[in-house]
């Protein structure tokens, strides 16, 4: 028996597999932040399988974290996997869905999906199919995340998929909450106030020491900001984020460029446009954009202020769900 499902009945055909059936193999090629959340019931059994891609740029680096601390050794990763298999011995779901909010039609601007639901033998057949997947994969590993990390949001589709998620009056704050792909893997730089130095003093001695292509004889501040700190190693000659708590306790986000080579007494970096690293939506056009006097931005910004780490955009969404001030990996 077969039966065709679109929109949100998907998900409730899902959840009825997972409860009726003993043994389950997913393979499934990417999952959203809060899939598994939404496909609860598979949380504490021992009979779960799962397989997912992780090179395509389609899962998400914080829900592969969750899966992989939920399911260990039974987390593998196949680098082609391309279905969306929910399977178990006498139910099985294939179709076009991905473990997310979109592919279940459950996000604005969801995707049109459609998935076939099977019983009896022909369920079995994609049972055995779901487990060639899942036996071809190898086990999730720590450079898998790491690939994960770097490559989220990377490919055109995976792209087109996290910005047809936002809708176009979206708040600078949705954006960043959604948009991991692009902010995820960028470098985070964290400051707070106003700078205590003058720039023009050391504009000159930055000219002088480190000599740049194009660097003009005046310090221009709607070109240029500074730093009276030296960044570290890390930061330098990469585009990264300049992540801001005002005076006002207003959290700024500004694209910034870093010098090849910092001076002794402060950094300078160069401010670019949004539309460098990716397609923001339409307000994302200066540059720089105010989140608000967010409290949960600004735990994150006092835990990380001081602590001399390198940070990336992964390590602020991880804090954001994690309130645990030991977090510090």
């Amino acid at each position: 028996m077969t039966n065709v499902s679109t929109g949100s009945e998907i998900l409730q055909d899902i959840m009825k597999l997972i409860e009726t059936e003993e043994e389950i193999v997913l393979a499934v090629a990417y999952w959203g932040n809060g899939s598994l959340s939404l496909l609860n019931g598979l949380r504490g059994r021992k009979n779960v399988r799962i397989v997912l891609n992780v090179h395509h740029g389609g899962t998400n680096p914080l829900e592969l974290e969750k899966l992989m601390a939920e399911f260990g050794s039974r987390l593998k990763v196949h680098e082609t996997l391309h279905a969306k298999i929910y399977a178990g011995r006498s139910h099985a779901v294939i179709g076009s869905a991905n473990a997310s909010a979109s592919g279940f039609s459950l996000s604005r601007n969801a995707h049109a999906e459609a998935t076939v639901t099977l019983s009896g033998g022909d369920a079995g057949d994609v049972f055995k199919q779901a487990e060639a997947f899942y036996k071809a994969g190898h086990e999730v590993t720590a450079n898998d995340l790491k690939i994960c990390r770097e490559r989220f949001g990377r490919t055109s589709l995976a792209s087109a998929l996290n910005e047809g998620s936002i809708g176009s009056k979206a708040s600078a704050l949705e954006v960043f909450c959604k948009r991991q792909d692009i902010f995820g893997r960028l470098p985070f730089v964290l400051t707070s106030g106003p700078a205590e130095i003058d720039p023009k003093e050391h504009w000159a001695e930055q000219r002088l020491e480190n000599p740049e292509p194009g660097l003009p004889k005046e310090f221009d501040p709607e070109i240029w900001d500074y730093f009276d700190f030296i960044l570290d190693k890390n930061y330098l000659d990469k585009t990264c984020v300049n992540m801001h708590l005002s005076p006002n306790e207003k959290i700024r986000l500004g694209l910034i460029r870093t010098s090849r080579k910092p001076i002794e007494h402060c950094s300078f970096v160069q401010k670019l446009n949004w539309t460098e690293v990716g397609n923001l939506g339409p307000y994302w056009t200066r540059k720089s954009r105010n989140l608000g006097a967010v409290s949960e931005l600004r735990r994150v910004h006092n835990r990380f202020f001081s602590s001399n780490k390198f940070l990336k955009g992964w390590h602020i969404y991880k804090a954001l769900e994690d309130p645990d001030p030991r977090w510090n990996r």
